[in-house]
């Protein structure tokens, strides 16, 4: 600014901004070329395809997608999308007794979350879905009258997205939501990644610091 007043210090303005994180994505799956296709376009996304006995939890991923399998045992922290399976029993994901929900018709989406925002579900035809029994505080962001189609379960440490359908065997991936939903949920993941921190903090705001995932204990130093 050149304006010539008596207070300069307000002329210069001053902004950090981070440069884009790659996200390590992992998509476990026998085969998914509409999944490898809307992952592989995000240029954050470094995309690596396991095969279902591939897996080894642990590894230092940002985001792990199961697509028609599951693992057994504790994941660690991190955020984690399943396709028509569910989680492991501990994150509280259950199956309602009966058939499979045939042909569910979608009647409501949240319009208001970061995942589902911009996107409108109402031409999305599904075969078969599960009927999901979510965990308490789970949110649903995806409605059918039998079952919630797609749900999100958050904890402090891990993040968990569940699709109770087949993607192929629907026309989800010829929709515009299709795209428009997993660009959402790479955005929304993003946040919560490796070296995400803020970049500058004001006086007095606690500073969150997030430490390796293979670190053992911390050693605080004051100033």
């Amino acid at each position: 600014n050149d304006n010539d007043d008596s207070f300069p210090l307000d002329d210069i303005a001053r902004a950090n901004i981070a440069p884009p994180t790659e996200l390590k994505t992992v998509l476990v799956t026998r085969g998914n070329s509409f999944l490898q296709g809307v992952l592989s376009t995000g240029p954050r996304v470094q995309l690596t395809i396991a095969r279902p006995g591939e897996y080894t939890p642990g590894a230092e991923v940002d985001i792990t997608i199961f697509d028609n399998t599951t693992t057994k045992g504790e994941l660690p922290p991190g955020n984690y999308l399943f396709i028509n399976s569910l989680p492991p029993d501990d994150i509280g994901y259950k199956l309602a007794d009966g058939p499979r929900a045939d042909r569910p018709e979608i009647i409501d989406w949240n319009r208001v979350h970061p995942i589902t925002r911009y996107a409108n579900f109402q031409r999305v035809l599904i075969q078969d879905a599960m009927k999901l029994v979510p965990p308490k505080g789970a949110v649903a962001l995806i409605e059918s009258t039998d079952t919630d189609l797609v749900s999100l379960y958050e904890s402090e440490t891990r993040r968990f997205v569940v699709i109770g359908f087949d993607i192929k065997s629907s026309y989800w991936p010829v929709d515009v939501s299709f795209p428009i939903f997993f660009a959402n949920l790479i955005d929304y993941w993003s946040r919560s990644g490796r070296g995400m921190s803020k970049p500058a903090y004001a006086t007095g705001e606690s500073v969150p610091i997030v430490p390796p995932r293979e670190a053992k204990s911390a050693t605080v130093t004051t100033p």
